[in-house]
């Protein structure tokens, strides 16, 4: 099976099968890739397909605001982009997210 050509439209399906339903155990299947190597191995207008789909399925967590569509980059790309609030954004969720970590 041939994954370029079925996994957009498997992407947009499960979407709409589940549009507005704020299934969000649906919804962590479509979840951007958060590391380097796994970025490597998915193409970006399949992320956009991902990000897309997953607030059909969430749409009630939708907001019409800047900050919302910056949080919905993908952390490890956010931590690149230079000279904007994202960046920053982005290095205090890394420490809050390393400081969880180490009290695990």
């Amino acid at each position: 099976v041939n994954t370029d050509v079925t996994s957009p439209g498997a992407t947009v399906a499960l979407g709409l099968m589940y549009l507005q339903t704020n299934n969000t155990a649906v919804a962590a299947h479509l979840a951007t890739p958060d590391t380097h190597f796994a970025l490597d191995y998915v193409r970006p207008d399949f992320i956009m397909l991902r990000v897309v789909s997953r607030f059909l399925i969430l749409w009630d967590s939708v907001k019409p605001t800047r900050q919302w569509v910056q949080e919905q980059v993908p952390l490890i790309i956010r931590t690149y982009i230079d000279g904007s609030e994202a960046k920053q954004k982005a290095e205090e969720e890394k420490k809050k997210k390393s400081g969880q970590d180490e009290k695990k």
